[in-house]
C-alpha cells in the first residue's frame, strides 16, 4: 500500500545539482490547510519541500482540496539546478490507493469527522 505523504514528517529522497551545489533532503514544508494525516497536513501536487522542491505526482483519484495527494515514491519536480526526486518516505498507518477500503478525502472531510485521519486506508473514487 501506498503510505500518503505529510508535511514535517516526510521527505524527499533528495538530490545533487547539476553544478557543484552540494547534495540536500528536506521534509515537506507546506500542505492542505485543512486536511491532515497523523497530525500533519497532507501535501498534494504543487506544495513543495523546505527545499523549495515542488510535488509533482500524485494518487490519480485521492483529492485533497480537490488535488492530488502526493504519496511515498511520487515524483517531485526539482528546483533550480536540483534534479527532480521523488518522495522518500509516507504514512506507515494511512494509504492511497490501498487494497482496503474507506472514503476519498477532500476538502473539510476525514474518517473520524476530525480532519484528522490515522490508521486508515483511504480508498480510491468509486
Amino acid at each position: 500500500m501506498t503510505g500518503v505523504v505529510r508535511t514535517n514528517k516526510d521527505r524527499h529522497i533528495g538530490h545533487p545539482s547539476k553544478t557543484p551545489n552540494p547534495f540536500h533532503q528536506t521534509n515537506y514544508a507546506t500542505g492542505s490547510p485543512n486536511v491532515y494525516a497523523n497530525n500533519e497536513k497532507g501535501v498534494r501536487i504543487g506544495d513543495i519541500t523546505y527545499c523549495t522542491d515542488v510535488a509533482a505526482v500524485g494518487s490519480p483519484n485521492v483529492l485533497v482540496n480537490n488535488i492530488r495527494w502526493h504519496r511515498f515514491d511520487d515524483a517531485t519536480a526539482g528546483h533550480s539546478t536540483w534534479i527532480p526526486n521523488k518522495a522518500q518516505t509516507g504514512s506507515t498507518n494511512v494509504f492511497a490507493n490501498g487494497t482496503g477500503s474507506g472514503t476519498a478525502i477532500s476538502s473539510n472531510t476525514s474518517l473520524d469527522g476530525s480532519n484528522n485521519v490515522e490508521g486508515s486506508t483511504i480508498a480510491k473514487y468509486p
